[in-house]
């Protein structure tokens, strides 16, 4: 259905709704609010939008490579199982 362009910078806001959109897509506005707290604080990336009314909207997610290196885990060890 897409998003206003009025409404783009305010869509990543806490408890933000778009008016014309309330009857259609139901919530709280948290929703793109974590998302954006968890792609650009957790994982130090970027997260835009490009919209438009009546057409739909297409979000784009960055992350970079090896962002969270140093705080990697090591990885298991295999398990092998003997009968």
């Amino acid at each position: 259905m897409g998003i206003p362009a009025d409404d783009l910078g305010k869509i990543f806001e806490r408890f933000y709704r778009v008016a014309q959109n309330n009857n259609a897509a139901p919530g709280t506005g948290l929703g793109l609010a974590l998302v954006h707290y968890i792609v650009t604080q957790v994982h130090s990336g970027k997260i835009s939008v490009e919209s438009q009314v009546n057409e739909g909207s297409c979000f784009t997610v960055s992350i970079p490579l090896g962002h969270r290196h140093s705080h990697r885990r090591k990885p298991a060890e295999p398990v092998l199982c003997t009968v």
